[in-house]
């Protein structure tokens, strides 16, 4: 597998292998320490230079509504695009308010009847 844009990344300044820091003593302890702080913050600065640009995806610029159907007496969220003003998407549906609705009123009139 074959990841384009990385052939042309240069090679490290200095060696990345452990095995080429110092060793031995509380004094080479945070040498070694310190070399390899170096060393992430170049690979870091390396990768940040040489990475290719990242477009950001362009998102729809919309708002979010929320409000009250009254003969459903649900709630209802609607996602409205800025630009012009039209609705992207709604829920519940139209169609779902409707039924909502006409259930709510079916089921107080049978409530009122048997009462």
């Amino acid at each position: 597998m074959e990841i384009r844009g990385l052939s042309s990344l240069p090679a490290p300044a200095q060696s990345n292998d452990p095995s080429s820091l110092p060793s031995g003593g509380a004094a080479s302890s945070e040498a070694m320490t310190a070399q390899r702080q170096a060393v992430a913050e170049r690979d870091l600065t390396d990768a940040v230079t040489t990475a290719p640009a990242l477009e950001m995806p362009k998102l729809p610029m919309t708002r979010a509504e929320l409000s009250v159907d009254r003969a459903a007496q649900r709630y209802v969220a609607r996602i409205v695009d800025r630009n012009n003003g039209k609705m992207v998407a709604e829920y519940p549906t139209e169609a779902q308010l409707k039924l909502y609705a006409i259930s709510r009123e079916l089921l107080g009139k049978l409530m009122k009847a048997e009462a």
